[in-house]
C-alpha cells in the first residue's frame, strides 16, 4: 500500500510541476507566491500535499473502499486444489485517498505456490494512482523474454505476463472498474492462472461494503 501511495505522490508532484512551469510565462502575483512558497523546506511540502489533496478530490470522487478484512472473505481457504498457508492485508490512506488490499498464499502438496491480492482503489483510477496503466490501453507484445498482453477473461478486462527466465506468471483483472484482482506464481503457467481466477467468486465484490 505504501508502494501505491509513494507512485501518487510522484505523479501529483509531476502534474504539479508542469502546471508551475507554464505558469512562469505570466506575471505572478508576489503575494500569492507568499502563500504557496516559504523559505521552509517543511511547510512547503505541506503546501504542496494541501495543493495536490485537493486535486485528487477534483479529479474523482472517492467512496469508502471495503475494509480488506472482508475483501479476505473472497480468498477462500482451498483454490483449485491449493490449500491457504498465509493471509495478510490493510487498510490505509493519505492525501484524501484511502484504499484496501487482501492478499492470500497457497500451496499444493509439492510445494508449488501461487499468490492472490484483491485491490479496492476506493473509486480512483487505477491509471492514475500507476496501479494499472494497462487498464486503458491495448498491449499484445511477445519476445524471447515471455509476452505481455491485454484481453478478456470471463467477462473482465485481463492483463497476462510471463517471464520466460524462471516460469514467472501473473494474471490480473479489472472488477467493477475499481477492484483489481492479481494472481502470480513462479515455475507455473499462465493457464494455471486463468484456471484459479475462474474458481474466485469475483461476483461477490460487486456491492461490498
Amino acid at each position: 500500500m505504501r508502494t501505491i501511495l509513494i507512485l501518487t505522490l510522484a505523479l501529483l508532484f509531476g502534474a504539479c510541476g508542469g502546471n508551475d512551469k507554464k505558469e512562469s510565462d505570466a506575471p505572478a502575483n508576489t503575494a500569492d507566491q507568499n502563500q504557496t512558497t516559504s523559505n521552509n523546506p517543511a511547510e512547503n511540502m505541506q503546501n504542496t500535499m494541501k495543493q495536490a489533496e485537493e486535486a485528487m478530490k477534483q479529479m474523482h470522487q472517492p467512496v469508502e473502499p471495503v475494509n480488506f478484512r472482508k475483501l479476505q472473505e473472497v480468498l477462500p481457504e482451498k483454490l483449485a486444489g491449493y490449500a491457504r498457508t498465509k493471509k495478510g492485508g490493510e487498510t490505509a490512506g493519505a492525501m484524501g485517498m484511502k484504499m484496501s488490499r487482501a492478499d492470500g498464499t497457497y500451496k499444493d502438496g509439492s510445494g508449488k505456490t501461487f499468490k492472490v491480492e484483491i485491490i479496492d482503489t476506493g473509486g480512483f483510477s487505477m491509471g492514475v494512482i500507476g496501479m494499472a496503466t494497462w487498464a486503458g490501453v491495448t498491449i499484445d507484445k511477445e519476445d524471447e523474454n515471455g509476452y505481455e498482453r491485454t484481453s478478456t477473461l470471463n467477462g473482465y478486462k485481463s492483463y497476462e505476463k510471463f517471464r520466460t527466465a524462471g516460469s514467472n506468471s501473473e494474471v490480473a483483472l479489472i472488477v467493477e472498474n475499481r477492484f483489481m484482482v492479481k494472481t502470480s506464481c513462479r515455475d507455473c503457467t499462465v493457464e494455471s492462472l486463468r484456471e484459479i481466477m475462474g474458481k474466485l467468486d469475483l461476483g461477490s465484490l460487486k456491492g461490498m461494503k
